[in-house]
């Protein structure tokens, strides 16, 4: 079955590692694009694509699907986002807040659509974070 998914990068002192919570968000190593045949190649500009290419975390809403057209997995977006507001508020780190869709393919993932909403800011407890997870283990 066709397996989709709605990515946004974090980043990169917000997490350490990869993790998997419940009905499909997950946090994940890297999501080869490929640009080459992506729908959002023209809205994202070069310098925003190597930004992208480099993220090693990102913040994923997944779902696999019996037929797939061109609405399917929308839903995925509104799940992705209320993950992302919810890890901003336990973590306020900031993120870019831009939401690919893509579908997996055997040479990588498929951009097949993408939201690009303003982006979250930081706090000053959320800069420190890197300088506290120096200090202790409990910050992921």
């Amino acid at each position: 079955m066709p397996h989709l998914l709605v990515a946004t990068p974090l980043n990169h002192w917000t997490v350490s590692r990869p993790y998997a919570f419940v009905d499909g968000i997950c946090i994940r190593e890297a999501v080869p694009i490929r640009w080459d045949v992506a729908i959002s190649k023209s809205a994202i500009s070069d310098e925003d694509r190597e930004v992208l290419d480099s993220t090693q975390y990102w913040l994923c809403a997944t779902k696999e699907y019996e037929h797939v057209n061109s609405s399917t997995g929308n839903e995925l977006f509104d799940v992705a986002n209320a993950t992302a507001v919810a890890l901003q508020i336990i973590c306020p780190t900031g993120a870019k807040h831009l939401f690919l869709k893509c579908q997996e393919t055997t040479e990588g993932w498929d951009n097949t659509g993408g939201w690009h909403l303003k982006p979250l800011c930081t706090t000053f407890f959320g800069r420190l974070r890197p300088f506290l997870s120096r200090f202790t283990n409990n910050w992921g």
